[in-house]
């Protein structure tokens, strides 16, 4: 009797956990499904927002470069904005609202920069040369790498930002604010025109001491 009744039950749970088994890699494979669409949503929304971005800057520059000074503030929106590798040289961009916008790889040749506000920007391999960044305030950009060779930085706040590796070289830094500036590596000239508080601060923090 007893092996007769273990013939009926043992099938009978097999099929059970069988069904269980499969209910659960049935769940599993919903959940994993949603979370992919999902992921999917949100890489697709990141890029539509870029692209709107980009496509807005565009459209300042276009503005700027043919009406001239009478359009130099650039869109509220655009802070924060991602304009990795956009092509914005030469564009009038003085006064503009930049804060912690990603500019890493822009091309900013020769942009007009005079007075924007680009603090705690990404401006990681930027090209910056021949920038006018007169009185800009970069206080915690990230401008390592960067290529800021003739850019004029006079009377611009430089603090706390991160400038290890950026070229330097024939840059006018006289005047510029570059309290705890971080500076290894910085590739400097007989050109380079520094504050004149430089000295005093090389020789108080000899670990940021640029290239020359």
């Amino acid at each position: 009797m007893d092996e007769q009744l273990l013939r009926v039950v043992i099938p009978a749970l097999i099929g059970v956990a069988g069904s269980a088994f499969g209910g659960c890699i049935g769940v599993a494979g919903t959940l994993i499904g949603v979370w992919i669409g999902y992921w999917a949503q949100r890489e697709a929304e990141k890029d539509r927002r870029r692209f709107a971005d980009l496509e807005q800057a565009r459209r300042f520059q276009y503005l700027t470069s043919s009406a001239g000074p009478a359009l130099m503030t650039l869109p509220e929106e655009l802070a924060k904005a991602d304009l990795r590798g956009a092509n914005l040289a030469g564009a009038q961009l003085g006064d503009a609202d930049l804060r912690e916008t990603n500019l890493s790889g822009a091309d900013l040749k020769d942009a007009l920069l005079a007075g924007a506000n680009l603090e705690r920007a990404n401006l990681q391999w930027a090209d910056l040369m021949g920038a006018d960044l007169l009185s800009a305030n970069l206080r915690g950009a990230d401008l390592r790498r960067a290529s800021l060779e003739g850019a004029d930085l006079q009377m611009a706040c430089l603090a706390e930002s991160h400038l290890e590796r950026a070229d330097l070289r024939s840059a006018n830094l006289q005047h510029a604010d570059l309290k705890d500036a971080h500076l290894r590596g910085a590739i400097l000239d007989a050109s380079t025109l520094m504050p004149d508080a430089w000295q005093d601060m090389v020789a108080s923090k000899p670990e940021d001491t640029a290239e020359q």
